[in-house]
């Protein structure tokens, strides 16, 4: 190897000059590009952690949200089905009502159609809770809640475990009909001849079953909290071997002076007697003295008819006011109960008992209750039975008129039943009631017929 002039090889020069430049601390170029690779390395490591974090940070509340979308879903899913559950449940519970008088029995429906319902919690995701909260026997209004807390696995993420939902409902009776949109008029021949006190079990006469069953069905077609604009209106004759007309009515219809005390009618006679026509030259009412039958009876001064009436009160004292006596002149009864909801009578009534025209707006409807065979009869010379079905003929013509009839009680011919049947509407409108629950329960099931049950919340 070449040397210079003082025997060090070139090698070792540029070795040195290699390792000790001018400037530089001795092996710090080594140190500082061993640091840049190591910088590098960790650089690389504490990235990878910061997106773990980030991703972490980010992620809870994604998942919160999109899986809090399927929590809400299920929750409003429960909270529909839970209302209704609940509506249907609380309408079975109406329906017992109506079939009871019970307000026990009501809240068992109402419970255990509910709770049919969701007797699987794990496939609701929730134990729903139910409340009935009341059965208003007076307002004929059934009240209840149901609440459920939810469980909500995303949202608890974000501190949400659950979510709490609470549902409500009432039914209640309505006015209307069928299709909740017409008044009613409900003309209700009540049965009082003698054979009404005759017992009809239970500790009650007839008669007394006759009142409750009569006031049953005043306090369901007249609600005491309706507030619609349709309205319901009863009217009410009983009868016995007469129809007391009143003093405000006697001579408008018999053309008679009122005298005395006797305010009492019988048939009409001649051309129009199986008609509604009203009073007039011709077709006059008879007024009342003796019968073909019977000897002169008295006339009872309680036993008077009232035309269509909302008072429930009036109505209500009326019926409890009724005497029994006499004799059976149903075709007398049948024929009033007419002529108290027929639109030709408008003038013979007050202004707000006056019926109104036929048509699509009003629901007219004649319940006709007796316990016997007809028996009385006055000037025309048919029975009054014969009499009676000519009426109801009449009445059912051209469907204006929805006819009910009642036979109550164990004592009538088959001969009247069948009458009975034939007079109603259908068969299905008629009514064989032996005793006084019987009675009492087919006057419910007019009334709730005349009415809708529906839910009113």
């Amino acid at each position: 190897m070449h040397k210079n002039a003082g025997g060090v090889s070139m090698r070792t020069i540029w070795q040195k000059s290699a390792g000790h430049s001018p400037g530089l601390a001795k092996g710090r170029p080594r140190r500082t590009f061993g640091g840049l690779f190591s910088f590098a390395r960790r650089l690389g490591v504490d990235r990878k952690g910061a997106t773990a974090l980030i991703f972490s940070l980010t992620t809870i509340p994604v998942v919160a949200v999109v899986g809090g979308g399927v929590d809400m879903g299920r929750a409003m899913n429960l909270r529909a089905e839970m209302q209704g559950v609940l509506d249907s449940a609380v309408l079975a519970g109406g329906r017992q009502f109506q079939l009871t008088n019970s307000d026990t029995a009501a809240k068992t429906a109402v419970s255990s159609s509910f709770n049919a319902a969701f007797n699987n919690p794990a496939q609701h995701f929730a134990n729903p809770v139910l409340t009935v909260n009341s059965v208003d026997l007076v307002n004929l209004l059934i009240t209840a809640k149901a609440t459920a807390d939810v469980p909500t696995p995303f949202l608890a993420l974000v501190g949400v475990p659950t979510i709490s939902m609470t549902v409500s409902t009432q039914a209640g009776l309505t006015v209307g009909g069928p299709n909740n949109d017409k008044n009613i008029e409900v003309s209700m021949m009540l049965d009082i001849t003698g054979s009404m006190l005759d017992s009809a079990g239970g500790g009650l006469t007839k008669l007394a079953a006759a009142k409750l069953a009569a006031k049953d069905l005043v306090n369901i077609v007249i609600p005491s909290n309706y507030s619609g604009t349709q309205t319901s209106r009863i009217a009410l004759v009983p009868f016995s071997q007469y129809v007391n007309v009143g003093t405000p009515y006697y001579q408008a219809v018999t053309n008679y002076t009122y005298s005395g005390s006797n305010t009492c009618v019988t048939e009409r006679t001649g051309t129009y007697k199986y008609t509604d026509e009203a009073p007039a030259a011709n077709m006059w009412i008879g007024k009342f003295t003796s019968s073909s039958n019977h000897g002169s009876l008295s006339c009872s001064p309680t036993n008077k008819i009232m035309p269509l009436t909302s008072n429930k009160t009036s109505l209500n004292s009326a019926i409890d006011a009724f005497n029994a006596s006499g004799w059976t002149a149903g075709h007398l009864g049948t024929a009033w109960a007419w002529y108290m909801i027929s639109p030709k009578w408008q003038n013979v009534w007050p202004t707000g008992s006056k019926p109104e025209n036929y048509g699509a707006n009003v629901l007219k409807v004649a319940v006709l209750m007796t316990d016997g065979d007809y028996n009385t009869y006055y000037r025309n010379s048919t029975s009054s039975q014969s009499q009676a079905a000519q009426l109801c003929t009449g009445m059912k013509q051209g469907n204006n008129i929805v006819v009910f009839t009642v036979g109550f009680g164990t004592s009538m011919s088959q001969s009247t039943k069948d009458f009975l049947k034939n007079c109603a509407t259908d068969y299905d409108h008629y009514f064989d009631a032996a005793d006084a629950d019987a009675l009492r329960a087919a006057f419910r099931s007019i009334a709730f017929t005349i009415t809708q049950l529906r839910l009113t919340k």
